[in-house]
């Protein structure tokens, strides 16, 4: 894996710090339909206002605490409400914590110009969390109550609301790393995950590679989303970096079956609500979930997936254009693979990235890659990267390499 500078320090584990007994005050650091996305935020990597609505949080049983921490996160004073239709204008200067078992009576009929809903579920309580606030709720923060994780806390509340976000910066990068993560289980890669993403600027979790064991030495064919929910919560507790979810389909080297469209937009919603920093969205999905998706993914962004392993795709043909202009109607970066046979492809693979630059200056980011039969086949104008780390499982090692359509 190519070495190169990294936007900010690599995490590493402190030990807990706990005051009076409350596991809420631990922090165990790191030392180095939903809501619309807000019209007119910028794609930022710099403090912004954001979202300023006032933030229900809903809590379970024996977890109030967890209402005072997301209003330290936030500065501000928080209390509680017994219900939705108790918070009005007068409590936009607090975090209003309301039980979960009283929030199901009128969640579903809150004022949504008024209240951003988030559903705080321990995991220790047993998962899922309640279905129906799942549905119901705008975000789902899903957080372990020894150890607790604060920073986690606060860089979940940053994205969704709108105060703090990478893509920019990462789009301003001459040269954009991404490891992908192909364990079954995220508890592999957690003692070293320090090594794994050294170097990189982002870490893509496939959830189609996870395998949720059922408890008779089987696994489930496809893991259900309580299961990647824990799996999302570990990773983010255990690293600062953007997570990229895909859900990879088994016509393009992954394993999610293709019989039933809905089941990846159950999964990318889903991950919208975990406040999953970009989405990787394939684009044989139909029209009405891609679109779906685009408009309800708040301040997370779409990455818009395109791959041909037919080796007959011609990076000149009018269809690579059309592809690219169908793929960025609904995404904010575009990633388009295709298998080649000969290297000379590459100056093709060029001149479709300079004439989708002049033709379309406006667009949106787009990846173009090249694969052989061993792998990518790199260019000196590659500007993003795909990678994977040698102690990852070999399935899909050797993924792509990608150059943007935008220097």
């Amino acid at each position: 894996m190519a070495a190169v500078q990294q936007l900010e320090p690599m995490p590493s584990l402190a030990r807990p710090q706990s005051l009076n007994g409350n596991p809420f005050t631990s922090d165990v650091d790191m030392e180095r339909s939903s809501p619309p996305i807000q019209q007119g935020l910028p794609l930022c990597s710099e403090p912004e206002r954001g979202d300023t609505r006032i933030a229900v949080i809903i809590y379970g049983i024996g977890q109030e605490k967890i209402v005072a921490v997301f209003a330290e996160v936030l500065g501000k004073p928080s209390r509680t409400k017994n219900r939705f239709e108790d918070v009005t204008q007068h409590d936009q200067d607090w975090v209003i914590g309301i039980p979960a078992e009283n929030a199901k009576d009128d969640i579903a009929t809150r004022d949504r110009g008024l209240i951003v809903a988030i559903n705080a579920h321990c995991t220790g309580l047993g998962m899922p969390p309640d279905i129906y606030l799942s549905a119901q709720c705008d975000y789902e923060f899903l957080y372990t109550e020894t150890p607790f994780f604060r920073r986690d806390l606060a860089r979940f509340t940053s994205h969704i609301l709108g105060q703090l976000c990478h893509h920019k910066a990462l789009m301003a990068k001459p040269r954009t790393f991404i490891i992908s993560t192909t364990f079954p289980d995220v508890h592999a890669a957690l003692p070293n995950i320090d090594i794994l993403t050294v170097g990189a600027d982002a870490i893509e979790i496939r959830v189609d590679l996870l395998k949720e064991p059922l408890g008779n030495g089987t696994f489930s064919d496809i893991p259900s989303l309580s299961y990647v929910g824990e799996q999302v919560m570990l990773l983010r507790q255990r690293t600062e970096l953007p997570i990229i979810l895909t859900t990879r389909c088994t016509n393009e080297n992954g394993r999610f079956p293709m019989d039933n469209p809905g089941l990846y937009y159950d999964y990318l919603y889903r991950a919208l609500q975990w406040g999953v920093e970009y989405i990787d969205v394939e684009l044989w999905l139909p029209e009405s979930i891609r679109k779906k998706l685009y408009e309800q993914r708040g301040n997370s962004r779409i990455m818009s997936a395109f791959h041909d392993f037919s080796g007959n795709f011609k990076w000149t043909s009018d269809r690579a254009e059309s592809i690219f202009l169908e793929s960025q109607r609904y995404a904010d970066c575009v990633k388009m693979i295709a298998i080649i046979h000969d290297p000379n492809e590459n100056f093709e693979l060029e001149y479709f990235r300079s004439k989708i630059k002049a033709k379309y200056p406006d667009s949106v980011p787009m990846s173009a890659v090249n694969m052989g039969e061993t792998g990518p086949v790199l260019s000196d104008a590659q500007q993003i990267l795909h990678t994977h780390h040698a102690s990852s499982p070999a399935h899909h090692r050797s993924s792509w390499a990608n150059e943007r359509g935008r220097d």
